[in-house]
C-alpha cells in the first residue's frame, strides 16, 4: 500500500500527467497582468505552472500554449487552485483548466502519452 502525500493525488487524478518545461503566455485576470511562465507538467484537466508572483487561490487565468514543433498549441481559461514557493523563490501554481473541446483534450492527451514514452524508454 502506498503512503505519504502521492498517494491522495493519485487516487484524485482522473487525466495522466507528464512533465513539461515550456513557456506558456499567461494573463491574469484580476490583475490584468500579462507575463511568460514556465508550464512544469500537463493533463487534459490542469497544469503546473512556475510564475514569478503568488496570486490568491481562485484567480481566474488565461493561458495560450503554442508549440507546433511539439503537437501542443491550444488556449484556455482556467484558474488557480493551488500555490507554493520554489527553492530558487518564485512560485508554482496549479492550475485546473476549463471545460476544454474534445480536440484539444485529445491533442493534450497524445502529447503526454508522447512524453511519458520518452521518459520509459530514457529510464
Amino acid at each position: 500500500m502506498q503512503s505519504g502525500p502521492d498517494r491522495h493525488l493519485r487516487n484524485k487524478r482522473r487525466y495522466l500527467r507528464a512533465a513539461a518545461e515550456l513557456p506558456v503566455a499567461c494573463r491574469d485576470l484580476s490583475a490584468d497582468k500579462t507575463f511568460v511562465a514556465t508550464l512544469r507538467d500537463l493533463s487534459a484537466s490542469g497544469a503546473s505552472i512556475r510564475a514569478p508572483y503568488r496570486p490568491t487561490r481562485s484567480t481566474p487565468l488565461y493561458l495560450a500554449v503554442g508549440h507546433d514543433s511539439l503537437g501542443l498549441v491550444f488556449t484556455t481559461a482556467a484558474h488557480v487552485v493551488r500555490t507554493e514557493r520554489t527553492r530558487e523563490g518564485d512560485f508554482l501554481w496549479g492550475v485546473k483548466f476549463a471545460p476544454l473541446p474534445i480536440e484539444t483534450t485529445a491533442q493534450i492527451g497524445r502529447f503526454v502519452v508522447a512524453r511519458q514514452a520518452q521518459t520509459t524508454s530514457a529510464a
